[in-house]
């Protein structure tokens, strides 16, 4: 692990790049005040082929399968039995599969490494349509063209995570799934009608670490913000978890404001729609926006960080990936905590109003929705 001064010395001198504070919210003392930030926008957000070695087959053969190559060098590995890890590489083999779509999908997994068996990694498998390489085959036994990422990312500054080739991936997806497309197995999913409704504003909470411990207040506080527009809905999730895959994937395409904490379940920002504006709160020395709000990113939304106090978050998340006891008790906290969003008056009128004012699903959300 680098240690906390080198990596101090990187992320500051990225700071003035990746972190510009858009506004603050919460109680008017800057320590409980959450400032949102757009910390990557000019950070790249997509995989370009080029991040991949593919390898054609010889000539002598003509290609059955595309075939993507899962290994140590470009996964998390044995951590992809957990669905959100599980779903980078997943992700970035469909976008393999959908340069070669007259070849059937297959991906390879190296040894000691499998796919767990949640519902979320069972669904996304279904919606690809690719099944997985018996181990121990030969591989001259079938013609095939063979891909597989260079690298890692894991999301730090300096790797941010790249989750697929273009945006169309991510709307295909949403396509198989909502309307059925090339969907084998499981009932079709509805997708939700927008059109003409109110704006949607939606909270995410979390049963374990990194739980909202006063979603009750923040609740409160955005229902009498929004009660007197009269433009705007507002629901709550306790856990995502506790829906179904194609439930989960519902629920988010449905809303037009997204605010949820950092953690697994927000690989469901796959199923945002474009212009979506969806805002990760971090916990305290584990800012982390290049993992789940690039993803957001890729399928068009509009992507902000939150971080509570006037801390550089980059260099206060530095002194937790050092090395000693301090920077262990610093990572814990941030994992294993809670978050208190101090909202019970924060949401004032007027930051109401700028937050709805960009909704017309435009582009313009970026700079107006937050102003």
């Amino acid at each position: 692990m680098a240690s906390a001064v080198a990596f101090g010395d990187r992320v500051l001198r990225e700071r003035s790049r990746l972190f510009s504070p858009t506004s603050a919210i919460g109680d008017e003392q800057n320590r409980s005040r959450w400032r949102l930030s757009q910390p990557l926008a000019s950070a790249g957000y997509l995989l370009s082929l080029d991040d991949y070695t593919i390898d054609s087959p010889d000539r002598r053969c003509v290609p059955t399968h595309v075939e993507c190559v899962i290994d140590k060098e470009n996964s998390f590995a044995k951590a992809l039995v957990h669905f959100p890890h599980a779903a980078e590489a997943q992700l970035a083999c469909w976008s393999l599969f959908r340069q070669h779509p007259a070849l059937t999908p297959r991906f390879s997994l190296a040894s000691g490494i499998k796919f767990g068996d949640s519902a979320w990694t069972i669904g996304l498998m279904r919606l690809i349509n690719a099944s997985v390489a018996p181990r121990g085959r030969k591989r001259s036994a079938d013609c095939a063209v063979r891909g597989r990422l260079r690298r890692l990312r894991t999301g730090w500054t300096g790797s941010e995570q790249a989750w697929l080739v273009g945006r169309a991936d991510a709307t295909e997806l949403q396509n198989r799934l909502f309307v059925g497309q090339a969907l084998t197995g499981g009932p079709k999913a509805e997708r939700p009608t927008v059109a003409g409704l109110p704006v949607r504003v939606g909270l995410v909470n979390r049963k374990g670490s990194r739980r909202i411990v006063d979603a009750d207040k923040a609740m409160a506080a955005l229902a009498r913000a929004l009660a007197a527009r009269e433009i705007a809905t507002l629901s709550y999730m306790s856990d995502l978890g506790d829906l179904g895959f194609e439930e989960q994937a519902q629920w988010v395409h449905a809303q037009d404001i997204l605010l949820s904490p950092h953690g697994a379940q927000n690989v469901n920002f796959l199923w945002a729609r474009p212009c979506t504006a969806i805002v990760e709160f971090f916990p305290k020395h584990y800012f982390i926006p290049g993992e789940y709000l690039q993803l957001a990113r890729a399928v068009g939304a509009v992507a902000f960080a939150a971080y509570k106090g006037p801390v550089d978050p980059y260099a206060d998340t530095a002194l937790a990936l050092g090395e000693g006891r301090r920077a262990y008790g610093y990572r814990r906290r941030a994992r294993y905590g809670q978050l208190s969003l101090g909202w019970n008056g924060g949401w004032n009128g007027s930051f109401t109003d700028a937050m709805l004012k960009g909704m017309p699903r435009t582009h313009q959300l970026r700079d107006e929705i937050f102003g």
